[in-house]
């Protein structure tokens, strides 16, 4: 026996699933993200359009226990391009092509050291058209309804490819070009003060340029990606839009409700909007994931002495230094709230962490 290999594969064998999934292999089908599953009794098979969507399938598999593939080798799960073979290594798969009279032959896998005998395949499916997703050939048009839609330069076909994976890339758009992009601004923002406060001089052209840089990113990834939102929200603040930086950074705790520097963020543009209450909760959050943290201990206690919580305020400060005596800001921020006189709350725009 054998299963079909088309596009982008995840392989297991039923085994494996019997014992991981809950449920087993039955409910591994029923939920199966879209009609593509088919199992020749010994191994089964999820099929993709793009390796992107394999990839975060994998990724919710190991949420059950699944061990995911490494250049070591591939002990549970296996990865499987239809062009270019196993991405991972694996020693329990032997892949080949079989003509069944399509346009160009079938990928089959099958366990090592078994007999190929017959090809299983999803119901209604037929040899077709399948060609390698090369982005260079095509122009795209935009997402709907989870497909991409992309139109072939050359012959002018519409070229669909269906998505599983909500508010990702878009097709073309590879992760690594993404997490590279992600890189280069992070570097940059990082050199322009953003992880502290902007340095003097004229340096606002520059965060401009960065700011379109993320937006882009955070255009081309369809809003779906923390890193690039956060990296937009970053170059917002240190332009001083901070009705748009904190729409930003809610968006990024939505997608990433355990990113601490997303909350810390949050808190710094509402306390700048003198939406304080707003900023405690999320202080208050950031304080959830980090117990013990000088940065989000040192923003819950600015916020709280706005609004004229001292005596809570004070505590909040002094577990910060208690955490890092050495903190300058919130030594700050503690000799603020021993002055507790409203003229003096001007410190905090200075004070907020990220």
């Amino acid at each position: 026996m054998g299963v079909l290999i088309e596009a982008e594969n995840v392989v297991i064998r039923n085994a494996t699933v019997e014992q991981r999934f809950p449920g087993g292999i039955q409910e591994y089908e029923r939920r199966c993200p879209n009609a593509t599953f088919c199992t020749d009794g010994q191994i089964c098979r999820v099929g993709f359009m793009t390796k992107a969507d394999a990839v975060s399938y994998i990724d919710y598999l190991h949420g059950f226990g699944f061990e995911r593939p490494t250049p070591e080798g591939s002990p549970e799960v296996a990865l499987v391009d239809q062009f270019t073979g196993l991405v991972l290594p694996c020693d329990w798969l032997e892949l080949d092509w079989v003509d069944l009279g399509g346009e160009k032959p079938t990928t089959v896998a099958w366990v090592r050291g078994t007999a190929l005998s017959e090809l299983v395949a999803p119901p209604h499916w037929k040899p077709g058209k399948m060609r390698q997703f090369d982005a260079k050939k095509l122009e795209f048009l935009g997402t709907k309804e989870s497909v991409d839609v992309f139109r072939d330069k050359a012959a002018g076909e519409l070229v669909y490819v269906g998505r599983t994976q909500e508010g990702a890339a878009p097709a073309h758009i590879s992760r690594a070009m993404v997490q590279e992009r992600i890189a280069s601004l992070a570097d940059e923002l990082t050199r322009l003060g953003a992880l502290e406060n902007a340095p003097s001089g004229d340096y606002r052209g520059d965060v401009a340029s960065c700011y379109q840089r993320a937006k882009r990113l955070v255009e081309d990834t369809q809003a779906g990606e923390p890193g690039a939102l956060a990296l937009q929200g970053i170059a917002a603040r240190l332009l001083k839009r901070w009705d748009e930086a904190a729409a930003l950074f809610r968006r990024v705790t939505e997608l990433r409700p355990d990113y601490l520097n997303g909350w810390l963020e949050l808190t710094w543009a509402l306390a700048s909007m003198r939406r304080f209450e707003e900023a405690e909760r999320a202080a208050r959050r950031a304080v959830e994931l980090d117990p013990d943290g000088a940065s989000g201990l040192g923003n819950l206690a600015a916020v709280l002495l706005e609004q004229g919580k001292v005596d809570e305020a004070r505590l909040a400060a002094e577990k910060a230094l208690t955490a890092d005596p050495e903190d300058a800001k919130n030594k700050a921020v503690l000799a603020a709230i021993k002055r507790a006189a409203p003229r003096e709350r001007l410190w905090w725009r200075r004070l907020f962490r990220t």
